[in-house]
C-alpha cells in the first residue's frame, strides 16, 4: 500500500488529508482529518473518510477523490497525485 500525506487548513484549521493505493483491495483511500486535538474516536474527527462511501470504498479512479478535495477547498501539493497514479498504475 502506498500512503502520502499532507497539511492544509480547511475553514481555518489544520488538516492532514492521506491518500495512496491500496493493493491488496486494488484501489485508491482516502481520509481528510483534524489536527487541531479533536480524538481519534470523535465524529467531528473525519472530515472525510473512503470508509463512509458505501457504494465504492476504493474505487479504481482518483476522481471521487479530487471532487471532494474540490469540494473541500483543499488542494494537494504539485506531485502528490501523479506519484499516487503512479503506485496504482505500477500496482505498489
Amino acid at each position: 500500500m502506498s500512503r502520502y500525506d499532507f497539511r492544509a487548513t480547511y475553514e481555518g484549521e489544520p488538516i492532514e488529508v492521506i491518500i495512496g493505493w491500496d493493493v491488496p483491495l486494488q484501489g485508491y483511500f482516502m481520509y481528510v482529518e483534524r489536527l487541531d486535538g479533536t480524538d481519534e474516536d470523535d465524529e467531528d474527527h473525519f472530515i472525510f473518510s473512503n470508509l463512509s462511501d458505501a457504494d465504492d470504498s476504493h474505487p479504481e479512479t482518483l476522481a471521487p477523490f479530487l471532487e471532494v478535495l474540490a469540494r473541500l477547498g483543499i488542494e494537494a501539493p504539485a506531485g502528490i497525485i501523479d506519484d499516487v497514479k503512479d503506485d496504482a498504475r505500477n500496482n505498489r
